[in-house]
């Protein structure tokens, strides 16, 4: 694959400028170069055309938005609703189906019905995945309000809405080391905040695919999904 190829040649390189290039003809579509910048702001200025998520708002006057400026949403319940229209087009979906505790929260946030919060940067996270694929399987969200602990505790990102983990990208599983994957963690690795997290280090090495991430640690995980988290803090946000 030609992002495995780039990735391998761009690891071996040391000169950050060189690295850049290798990425930059390797990856096709929206991909975000590791530990350099502004996923969006690279976006905008290669020119990808960035497709909007179902229910995006348009600009002023009705017009539709220019690339890259519908990526994100700037507020927890704009993102909420936005990621609510992509559930009812079915391209957003969860484990357990539409009744999944995690779908829920989502749906609570959208209409002001629930108490249980994914913060800002963890719902963006999911919006960068679903203009990336056009459909995104989650599988765990904000585990302190459902009281889940699998192979965790109180103290993950998980528990205070700031992590996510997919476990399916295209209808595709993922492990965490797969094409997909790969490409995720590329396109998103520039704008998590120092503190951050991504899992699955164990099978990226394995594929020769692993990248050292300024401020950003990558942890062993179980290879059924692919783990995000932007830490623990209540205040940092993604870089955008």
């Amino acid at each position: 694959m030609k992002l495995l190829v780039a990735a391998k040649a761009a690891q071996a390189l040391n000169s950050p400028t060189t690295r850049r290039a290798v990425l930059g003809v390797g990856f096709i579509g929206l991909v975000g170069l590791l530990g350099t910048g502004s996923m969006l702001a690279q976006a905008v200025q290669a020119g990808i055309m960035v497709p909007s998520l179902p229910g995006t708002p348009t600009a002023p006057g009705g017009a539709a938005c220019a690339p890259g400026a519908c990526v994100v949403s700037a507020s927890e319940q704009e993102a909420a609703q936005q990621l609510a229209a992509a559930m009812d087009a079915g391209r957003l979906v969860f484990l357990y189906g539409p009744s999944d505790p995690y779908a829920m929260q989502i749906r609570g946030m959208a209409d002001g019905s629930g108490s249980c919060r994914i913060q800002l940067p963890a719902l963006q996270l999911v919006q960068i995945a679903l203009n990336m694929f056009d459909s995104v399987g989650i599988s765990d969200l904000n585990r302190a309000c459902t009281g889940d602990l699998p192979g965790s505790s109180g103290y993950s990102a998980h528990w205070v809405g700031r992590a996510i983990d997919f476990y399916a990208f295209n209808g595709i599983p993922l492990t965490g080391a797969d094409t997909f994957s790969v490409q995720y963690v590329n396109a998103v690795a520039g704008v998590l905040p120092a503190g951050s997290q991504i899992g699955q280090i164990d099978g990226r090495i394995a594929n020769g695919t692993y990248f050292d991430i300024p401020g950003v640690s990558q942890i062993s995980d179980a290879p059924n999904h692919l783990h995000v988290d932007v830490g623990r803090s209540v205040t940092d946000g993604l870089r955008l």
